[in-house]
């Protein structure tokens, strides 16, 4: 341990505090620390945005309710007089956005095939959808997902 020079005011102790700061190991129990840190700082975000990613991007009453490009959507009956929800990344359970019941009519304004299921998390009977139809749906469809997930191989 290094002694403070001639005229420093500091005690041994904090000298010694100060050179073991910069110790090999001080050094790499910081480095872990900030690893971790910024591991579970991305951890926080990926999961938030993989959970915004589940919800709808709209969930309204369809009055004047249109389908944007790009989403598949779905409404609880017809689309003049029920609720609507529009999807970029689909849902395992249709109640949580807004649609209880489920939905009977789907138009799909992606470019992609999507899968409906007459059940919650993505069980019962599959239908496929494919790009540009506007269809009546078999069942209520409870849980929906594009042909990009593997539980949706068409």
């Amino acid at each position: 341990m290094q002694t403070p020079p001639p005229g420093d005011c500091r005690t041994a102790h904090q000298a010694a505090r100060i050179n073991n700061q910069f110790s090999p190991y001080a050094v790499r129990e910081r480095a872990a620390i900030l690893t971790t840190t910024t591991a579970k700082i991305r951890r926080t975000i990926l999961a938030t945005a993989a959970a915004l990613t589940l919800v709808p991007i709209t969930a309204t009453d369809s009055a004047a309710a249109t389908c944007t490009a790009d989403h598949f959507c779905l409404w609880e009956d017809t689309p003049h007089d029920s609720r609507m929800a529009s999807f970029v990344n689909g849902t395992d359970d249709t109640g949580r956005v807004g649609l209880p019941h489920g939905g009977r009519t789907a138009q799909n304004r992606t470019q992609h095939d999507w899968c409906v299921w007459s059940k919650r998390d993505y069980r019962g009977t599959k239908d496929v959808v494919h790009p540009g139809e506007w269809v009546s749906t078999p069942f209520p469809a409870y849980s929906l997902l594009p042909e990009t997930t593997w539980r949706c191989a068409t």
